[in-house]
C-alpha cells in the first residue's frame, strides 16, 4: 500500500486491508480486539487478523515470526480469511 496508511487509525488500516483482500498481522493486543468486537456487533466484515504475542516472539524477531508464517502458510493459505482471527505460534 506504499506506506500511505502509516500513522492512520486502526479502523482505517483494517478497512483498507479488507478492501485489498489482505489479512492484518499485528502485535496490537490492546486496541485491535475491541475494534474487532465492535465490527462483529455492527455486522461488518474484516479481512482477518493474525495476532503476534510478545510472549511468543519479540517485536524485533522478524526472522522468527517470518519463519512461523512460512511454516503455517501451507495450511493457512487454504482457509477463508474473512473475519478469521488467529494467533501466530511456533510449530
Amino acid at each position: 500500500m506504499g506506506g500511505r496508511l502509516l500513522q492512520q487509525s486502526d479502523e482505517l488500516i483494517l478497512l483498507e486491508a479488507h478492501r485489498a483482500g489482505m489479512t492484518l498481522l499485528t502485535f496490537d493486543l490492546a486496541t485491535i480486539p475491541p475494534l474487532l468486537a465492535e465490527k462483529i456487533a455492527l455486522g461488518e466484515e474484516h479481512g482477518g487478523v493474525i495476532f503476534v504475542s510478545t510472549k511468543s516472539f519479540s517485536r524485533n524477531d522478524h526472522g522468527g515470526w517470518l519463519r512461523a508464517l512460512l511454516e503455517w502458510w501451507p495450511e493457512w493459505s487454504t482457509w477463508p480469511w474473512t473475519n478469521r482471527v488467529e494467533f501466530l505460534r511456533r510449530r
